[in-house]
This record gives structure tokens, sequence and C-alpha cells, in this order.
């Protein structure tokens, strides 16, 4: 799902970036509400947890009483030592924010594949624009730059998956340029 040359320049990128992966907590309204209704959820993949701050937005979130707490994170990013390898357990729900246009795009059907072949459940943010942010072999972050509709479609090309959400976000960045997100929430049910 990721060749060891894209891994090399995502660490070094991490090595350069430290609170890169650290957004998590910014896009979570969705989700905590997805989480309450949902009380048959309680393994959560982190797909692409970078620096963990959506495992901690989730503890506080449960320390606080805005979330039950019998939710387990278990986090997956292959630009992090001691995190770099795919679980071969199942997941109650694959959780990834800003994390799918970071994929090899010749990667993206196999990882899409690898998601729901370990989680019935699905919630992905994703942004969906270029950035002014470079890898060290000077291509731009964002691998994949492609409109809400693009990810709906990825994500629900198998008519066993149907969307619980979709959102579509507008929202300003850094106040430099206008950015486009959205939101997709996908269920298992053959």
């Amino acid at each position: 799902m990721i060749t060891d040359e894209y891994k090399q320049q995502i660490r070094q990128t991490r090595e350069g970036w430290q609170d890169w992966g650290s957004s998590a907590s910014r896009n979570c309204s969705a989700l905590l509400r997805y989480l309450n209704r949902d009380k048959n959820i309680h393994t959560v993949l982190d797909f692409g947890c970078g620096t963990q701050s959506f495992a901690e937005f989730i503890k506080g979130a449960q320390k606080g009483g805005i979330l039950r707490p019998d939710i387990q994170i278990i986090g997956y990013d292959p630009s992090v030592p001691g995190l770099d390898r795919l679980p071969d357990d199942r997941f109650d729900l694959i959780h990834s924010t800003d994390v799918m246009e970071h994929v090899e795009p010749e990667m993206l059907d196999e990882t899409i594949a690898w998601q729901r072949s370990h989680a019935w459940r699905q919630f992905h943010h994703i942004d969906c624009n270029a950035t002014n942010d470079r890898l060290p072999d000077g291509r731009d972050v964002h691998l994949i730059v492609e409109p809400p509709e693009f990810w709906l479609d990825k994500y629900t090309d198998d008519k066993n998956w149907l969307v619980m959400e979709w959102h579509t976000h507008g929202r300003r960045r850094r106040k430099v340029f206008p950015r486009t997100s959205t939101t997709i929430i996908t269920e298992y049910n053959p």
C-alpha cells in the first residue's frame, strides 16, 4: 500500500515538520456525533495517525464526558517508526483525517480495499486541494488533488457500501487561499 521510496519521503518530511499530522482534532465534530450514536463501535483504527492528536482528542472527550469511555484508538502511520506496521486486526471503524490525499495515486484503490477489508465502517475527512508544502523530492505533499465528488465515488463504488453522511466544507486555512474538504462516512451493508 506504500512504496519504500514514498515511505522515505514522508519520514523525511515528518523529521522536518514535527506537527505534521496534528489536524485531526479540528475536524471531529461529525465523528463525535457518529461515535456517540453507534454504540457498536469499540475499536477504531486511526489510519495515518501522525502525532496521535486524534487519540489525545478522544481521550479528552472521554474524560470530559463528551464521548463514552469504551472506545479504544489504535494508531497506524507509515511515517512514524513504531506505528508503521499495518495491523492484521479488524476494527469497528477506520478513521482518517487529512490522510487519504497523501496516498500514492497508484496505491489508492489498494488502500481503500484494505480499509474495507479491515472495518465495516469508514470515516474519512479529506483535504481536496494542493498546498504550498513540499516533499523532499519537490512534489506537493497532497499527492491526490481531487474534488469531493471524486472521493465520494471512490468510497461508494461498491454498492454494498452505504453513505451514512457526506459533507463538503469550504474553509480558509492560514488566511492565504480558499480550501475545500469533504467528510465521508460509509458503512458496509450487503
